[in-house]
């Protein structure tokens, strides 16, 4: 049995990756298998819902400082990825 998900206009900018809603309006007419009319897009454009990762990547945060550090060796400023996995 397949789950079925109720399709919405914001569904949909997730799925295209946070497309703008004026945009995605035009979407209906272009691509097959959107059920979500224009209207629904601007509806939800003028609904100003807060987006969060929409906001997240529009912030802006100043460079790195310049750094200070000399090195005369090799291996004496090691740089590693202290990230873990992000699954």
């Amino acid at each position: 049995m397949a789950a079925t998900v109720k399709e919405t206009a914001e569904l949909w900018h997730r799925r295209y990756g946070h497309m703008g809603y004026d945009s995605m309006a035009k979407l209906p007419h272009i691509v097959t298998g959107i059920n979500v009319t224009a209207e629904q897009f601007k509806v939800a454009a003028a609904s100003n819902s807060i987006c969060e990762p929409c906001v997240t990547s529009k912030q802006c945060r100043l460079p790195f400082p310049s750094s200070q550090s000399k090195t005369t060796q090799l291996l004496e400023l090691p740089h590693m990825d202290v990230c873990g996995p992000c699954m």
